[in-house]
């Protein structure tokens, strides 16, 4: 590891751990309970960040220190620790999908993935095209993923 990385590390643990020491980061993370397992807790966030600013730098420290090898596999690690595949299933990029289905939702327009798109983009510099492409096929295999989750559950 180079020096610039390792230096870049110990500042990001260093940020992350006086973070932490805060009560209120404590609270606020024990009330989450990430993964998101239902619609309705993600929507609750997203009120959440609208009204507090605090809570975006919380989660853009948290969405950096999950980290990856590159930006496809940093998006991919974010997305399994805030969302159940079983989630991730009712969920579509653009909502085209699921029109006539009120119960599933859009993701291009959360908060929660335009900060997740400012962490990956500022570090790894990928373009729109690229964050979309990987975001839409993360959200398209979730059924896949479910299925895999659960024949290991239960053989």
């Amino acid at each position: 590891m180079s020096k610039r990385r390792l230096m870049k590390a110990l500042h990001l643990a260093v940020i992350v751990e006086s973070k932490v020491s805060d009560g209120n980061v404590r609270e606020q993370t024990n009330k989450l309970k990430f993964p998101f397992s239902i619609k309705e807790d993600v929507i609750e966030y997203e009120k959440l960040l609208q009204i507090n600013s605090n809570d975006r730098e919380k989660l853009k420290i948290m969405y950096c220190s999950i980290g990856g090898n590159d930006g496809r596999s940093h998006l991919r690690r974010i997305l399994s620790k805030m969302l159940t595949n079983k989630l991730a299933i009712d969920c579509s990029w653009t909502g085209r999908a699921f029109e006539k289905d009120l119960t599933k939702f859009k993701v291009k327009n959360l908060q929660i993935i335009s900060i997740i798109r400012g962490v990956i983009q500022n570090k790894y510099q990928l373009s729109d095209s690229v964050f979309e492409m990987d975001d839409q096929s993360w959200f398209r295999t979730a059924k896949t993923r479910y299925d895999r989750e659960n024949a290991a559950k239960n053989p």
